[in-house]
């Protein structure tokens, strides 16, 4: 099983260290706000991902 955890800001949560400890990969919010601020500077600035250019 993996776990998400969407909170961002507070490293590593209680509920991902509960993960952790019972042997489950983990991923925190960090990566989720990452990707977010990369696809709204592309939109703000007029270019398009990678992604979204392959999709048309």
């Amino acid at each position: 099983m993996f776990v998400a955890d969407v909170i961002a800001g507070h490293g590593v949560t209680p509920f991902l260290q509960a993960a952790h400890k019972a042997g489950c990969p983990t991923f925190d919010g960090v990566g989720m706000v990452e990707a977010g601020i990369k696809l709204m500077s592309d939109f703000l600035l007029g270019q398009q991902s990678a992604g979204r250019a392959a999709n048309r």
